[in-house]
C-alpha cells in the first residue's frame, strides 16, 4: 500500500515537472489560466477561512487545506468452550476468547 502511494506521487511529481510554468507574483495573466503554476516571490496564504464541519474545526488564517485520515480496523472474536471436571466433583464449562483483525 504504502509503496503504491509512494509510486502514485513519484509519477505526479514528474508529470508536474514537465508542464509546470514558473510566472511571479505581480498580476494574473489569462494564458495560465487551468494550468499548473509555481509562484516566485509571494508566499503562500488563505484566500478565505477553512473549515472542517465533521470535526468542528476551522482556521481563520495560516491554513491552505485541512485534512483527515481515517483508518478503521474490524476485529472478530473466536469462541471456544471447552467442559471440565472440577475438583471435588461436578462440571463446569471454561470459555477463552481470541480476537484477530
Amino acid at each position: 500500500f504504502n509503496e503504491s502511494r509512494a509510486a502514485q506521487s513519484e509519477s505526479l511529481v514528474t508529470f508536474a515537472r514537465g508542464g509546470v510554468r514558473t510566472v511571479d507574483d505581480k498580476e494574473p495573466h489569462d494564458e495560465n489560466l487551468n494550468c499548473l503554476v509555481h509562484i516566485q516571490g509571494a508566499n503562500m496564504h488563505g484566500a478565505a477561512r477553512v473549515a472542517d464541519k465533521q470535526f468542528d474545526v476551522s482556521m481563520d488564517s495560516g491554513c491552505i487545506k485541512l485534512m483527515s485520515s481515517v483508518e478503521v480496523y474490524q476485529v472478530v472474536q473466536h469462541e471456544t468452550k471447552e467442559e471440565r471436571e472440577k475438583l471435588g466433583g461436578g462440571k463446569e464449562t471454561v470459555t477463552k476468547y481470541i480476537y484477530t483483525e
